[in-house]
């Protein structure tokens, strides 16, 4: 089959930038392909909180490259609320997509001598002054729900009401939804399993190989495969060595019926700092359903993807959930565990545009745990690439050139100790 696009992945990257591009180029073919069950999805593990603030640690510094990829992040984070309604404009009713309107407690925890919490906590004080970003510092008694072992194990925390959440499989509906209803987008239920180059020219992409045999040609493809995005590039020689490695940053995950806590039920997005290993507690709440709520998640470093929850990260997280936040959700009845692997090069940084080494063939993935919050900023911009619009604002303009520093074709990026960019520490990795 012969296609303008190939879209390598169908998780929210891979679908907004499938979005993106018909918008831009309404006439153009798009061939979207994925796995159905989107195993090993970073998307379809995640809690989807549209954080940006309470993802700030101290081992982010005053580098450049630190502050352009906090631009890129505080931009995608205004532009979340217009793309919602725009996606919303397009269905019906009962597939409305909603951004929860309570917005995020971060916890101050008397644990900080054990994961450093207070290093990053104050750093996230110190960007939400430095942002001028709404917030209000509160007690223990003012966070609702909070209801830990030992009560003075939270030392107070910080609301910050534009901190929201949202439900990611909603917003893969509706986008899938909309891209189903265009004559021009194709899916297909499959896995991709090397790109195909031209016969005479292994710098120039041709199309694509899956796991049926199958060939799929196109002019221009995008990887936006997670960490499936790995084992394709090294499938392709000419490109082995030019791009950082992406590893799998393994998270579980619970959805859990709050139901039995009685009125000790979570409404507000309530987390930790980021802690060693780059993870840090957080609950949030269901917007459509609100006796439902999400639980989550670790995060272990792998040097490829592993499949299966790991029985240690699962008992880890409820043990400590019940510990620093309540102990009422003892009593939630756990309706699924979730697996998701967070794709993640090995400096920390996306890896985001267009390969110089075979023309035609982008990236768009790298993103760690921040892919949901930066979708609709990331394939906006790769999409106007793609398809060659060069009408540019002068913000706009800036905010491309801070792209530019994420190019998939680099020698890793070091601005801190290697600690800090697996474990969020840049004094240990604990």
């Amino acid at each position: 089959m012969l296609y303008d696009y190939i879209i390598v992945g169908n998780a929210i990257l891979g679908l907004t930038t499938a979005y993106r591009l018909t918008q831009l180029a309404p006439q153009a073919t798009l061939c979207i392909l994925g796995p159905a069950g989107r195993p090993d999805s970073a998307t379809a593990a995640a809690g989807a909180m549209l954080g940006l603030f309470g993802e700030v640690t101290a081992a982010q510094s005053a580098e450049p490259l630190d502050q352009a990829y906090f631009q890129l992040a505080y931009h995608a984070q205004t532009i979340w609320p217009d793309f919602v309604d725009e996606l919303t404009r397009q269905l019906d009713g009962q597939d409305a997509v909603q951004i929860h309107p309570n917005g995020t407690f971060i916890l101050h925890s008397q644990q900080s001598a054990q994961h450093r919490d207070t290093r990053n906590y104050q750093a996230i004080l110190s960007a939400l002054r430095t942002y001028q970003e709404p917030h209000t510092e509160v007690t223990p008694g003012d966070i609702p729900g909070l209801s830990p072992a030992e009560c003075d194990i939270v030392r107070g925390g910080v609301y910050i009401p534009r901190e929201r959440s949202i439900q990611p499989m909603t917003v893969l509906a509706a986008l899938e939804t909309i891209l189903g209803r265009n004559p021009q987008v194709t899916y297909q239920d499959a896995t991709v399993t090397q790109l195909l180059t031209e016969p005479h020219n292994q710098h120039r992409i041709r199309g694509v190989l899956l796991d049926n045999g199958e060939q799929v040609i196109a002019d221009q493809v995008v990887l936006a495969a997670g960490v499936g995005t790995q084992a394709i590039l090294d499938a392709l020689p000419v490109l082995n060595g030019c791009i950082p490695h992406i590893m799998a940053g393994d998270g579980v995950s619970f959805v859990m019926d709050q139901t039995p806590m009685g009125t000790h039920t979570i409404e507000h997005v309530i987390r930790t700092p980021n802690r060693a290993g780059a993870y840090g507690l957080h609950l949030v709440p269901n917007v459509q359903q609100p006796t439902l709520l999400y639980l989550g998640a670790s995060n272990v470093l792998r040097w490829r993807p592993v499949s299966g929850a790991s029985e240690k990260q699962a008992q880890q997280i409820k043990q400590e959930s019940a510990h620093e936040i309540s102990t009422w959700l003892k009593q939630a009845k756990i309706l699924a565990v979730q697996q998701g692997q967070r794709p993640t090069p090995i400096d920390g940084y996306p890896l985001f545009g267009a390969c110089t080494g075979v023309a035609g063939l982008w990236l768009l993935t790298g993103t760690g745990r921040d892919g949901f919050q930066r979708a609709p900023l990331l394939s906006w911009h790769i999409a106007r690439q793609m398809t060659g619009d060069t009408h540019y604002s002068l913000a706009e303009t800036h905010t491309l050139a801070a792209f530019a520093a994420f190019t998939p074709e680099r020698k890793p990026l070091q601005t801190m100790p290697q600690t800090a960019v697996l474990y969020g520490d840049a004094t240990s990795a604990e």
